[in-house]
């Protein structure tokens, strides 16, 4: 754990081994993906063609050496994988009488409330939980898990898990998914999965599709390969063209190099 200088003040990270860095909460307690996750593992279509060494282009026009920037994935993205799910993952694989991936899926749903992504806000996450019980959980039409005994969205639960949790989905295979979900039901009729969920719960707007929360660009602190800041241009179409001049702006103010990653740019500051 470590200190990052930001606009002169200094907040504290998290720093997987993989070099990803991410907030602490303000009472010094680290986020659970953070806590729990192994070095980060990229996702190959999120990553696509921004993770990778580019050339940085220098305010003279001239090109910089090779600037490796890490990709930005979704906001309501859980960025780690668990040790414990991943050896959960490794056991089912193996057969046996483990219980295989119905088992990992119901062990899985037990901790979803504990499993919030670290650019959300917990009231956010509790929105995002709720709406999926209700949008695919609570059904009276539907596939039927476990057993035929609960009509559920198939579909929208694996694309909601697919979305929120990619890398944890990567480790299970085709084959052993319709098992995965079947548990994950079984933890939601069992009462496990909604056990912590405050009685007092109200939700919240969930803003998925502008990651920069209207800041206008996105700040994330690395470690390695060595320690750097990028800023971030926001996808988002309601405000990329906007969050690009922005971007701009602070680059040619500070005297940073400008990332082309295709359809966005980033600036990288080098910190050591």
């Amino acid at each position: 754990m470590q200190a990052a200088a930001v606009h002169g003040k200094s907040r504290l990270v998290m720093v997987h081994p993989a070099g990803f860095e991410y907030p602490m909460r303000s009472r010094g307690k680290p986020r659970r993906d953070s806590e729990l996750g192994s070095p980060v593992r990229v996702v190959p279509d999120l990553a696509a063609t921004c993770h990778r060494s580019v050339c940085a282009l220098e305010e003279d026009g001239s090109m910089k050496g090779p600037t490796v920037v890490p990709p930005l994935l979704p906001r309501g993205t859980f960025t780690g994988v668990p040790s414990h799910f991943r050896g959960w993952c490794m056991t089912a694989s193996r057969g046996g009488n483990s219980g295989g991936y119905r088992w990992v899926g119901r062990q899985f749903g037990r901790e979803l409330l504990s499993l919030e992504p670290h650019d959300l806000e917990p009231d956010e996450w509790l929105t995002l939980v709720n709406r999926i019980v209700r949008q695919c959980l609570e059904l009276t039409e539907g596939d039927k898990f476990p057993s035929g005994q609960q009509c559920v969205d198939r579909a929208g639960l694996d694309g909601w898990l697919r979305r929120h949790f990619p890398l944890m989905m990567k480790l299970i295979p085709n084959d052993g998914f319709e098992r995965f979900i079947e548990g994950f039901v079984e933890a939601y009729m069992n009462g496990e999965m909604l056990d912590d969920f405050p009685a007092t719960f109200e939700a919240v707007e969930v803003n998925l599709d502008d990651p920069c929360c209207g800041e206008g660009y996105i700040r994330v602190y690395y470690n390695r390969p060595s320690p750097r800041e990028v800023v971030y241009q926001c996808p988002a179409q309601s405000c990329r063209e906007a969050s690009r001049a922005a971007v701009e702006e602070y680059a040619k103010r500070q005297g940073f190099p400008i990332v082309d990653l295709g359809e966005t740019i980033a600036t990288v500051h080098e910190l050591s």
